[in-house]
């Protein structure tokens, strides 16, 4: 997501913010549609190796050179935090009781998270506005998510379930900070989002294995 939204700088540094506000909202929605139609990690590998294979072209057709071996070590691993921890268990708990809404709220923490701990490791300052900003954006969300999830069944949601949830945006925030130390500003977003998108593939295919995900519905309802 973060990746897309770097395109949106291309045309205007103020568009980016509103490229990733809008991508962001809709993670989890997705995940609401497909549930009961596709298992959700074998739904996400399927998503990121087509958007890993249409990068690939892309970066072929566009004369992209691949970065060097270890360059790519780096993306992946970034894959696997950005994408595949946090995607793969995101869909999971929706599959397995909790509310999007609910996903969506924990989802909130992961910002204050990642500029605490980029205060304490990259030296970088929380000002009062970025306070104000952080608690803005999770009462908002806190306020559209509430009439759906105080009519929900809690007992859906088991401690398992929620400590899956945390530890999915857990995984996001290291993601985020280890993208901020990794020094791959060089590398142009097409390529850096293919070998991210591909270890995001890999990860949710062998935990779509583990789990032995195999629902996969294919149909066009009116």
């Amino acid at each position: 997501m973060s990746s897309l939204a770097g395109y949106a700088t291309r045309f205007g540094p103020g568009l980016a913010p509103w490229v990733f506000v809008a991508i962001w909202s809709t993670g989890f929605v997705v995940a609401g549609g497909v549930i009961g139609r596709i298992d959700p990690h074998l739904f996400l590998s399927v998503r990121f190796a087509l958007v890993a294979a249409i990068l690939f072209v892309a970066c072929f057709v566009l004369g992209q050179r691949q970065p060097s071996r270890a360059i790519i070590v780096r993306l992946m691993i970034l894959g696997l935090f950005l994408q595949g921890l946090y995607l793969g268990p995101g869909y999971w708990v929706v599959a397995n009781g909790m509310p999007v809404g609910l996903i969506a709220l924990i989802a909130t923490l992961q910002p204050p998270l990642t500029a605490i701990a980029a205060s304490r490791m990259y030296g970088e300052k929380i000002t009062p506005w970025l306070v104000v900003g952080l608690l803005l954006g999770m009462v908002g969300v806190g306020l559209a998510v509430a009439p759906g999830l105080v009519t929900f069944d809690q007992g859906q949601v088991t401690p398992l379930v929620l400590l899956v949830a945390c530890l999915s945006i857990t995984c996001f925030t290291i993601g985020t900070l280890l993208q901020k130390g990794a020094g791959l500003n060089d590398v142009p977003l097409a390529v850096s989002t293919a070998w991210q998108n591909l270890a995001a593939a890999i990860c949710t295919a062998v935990f779509a294995a583990m789990l032995g995900e195999d629902l996969f519905t294919v149909s066009i309802e009116s």
